[in-house]
């Protein structure tokens, strides 16, 4: 039987933070890191709620802030 205790579908949302413990908070800056002047950006790369939409929103919005301060 797979391993659903950290699925959104069976957590409420007060837990959810919980499984943020997954493997793109567990590796840091690896996935986020510019190189040269590419930003990354994307669920994978949040550093909160990272599979999730919100994770998505927060990752534009981290990217679009090193954009702008990089010039």
């Amino acid at each position: 039987m797979p391993d659903v205790s950290c699925s959104p579908t069976s957590l409420p949302d007060t837990v959810i933070g919980e499984c943020e413990k997954a493997l793109p908070s567990r590796i840091g800056s690896v996935l986020r890191d510019p190189i040269g002047r590419l930003h990354w950006a994307g669920t994978g790369t949040a550093t909160r709620s990272n599979g999730f939409i919100d994770g998505a929103i927060r990752a534009g919005e981290r990217a679009a802030s090193e954009v702008l301060a990089a010039d």
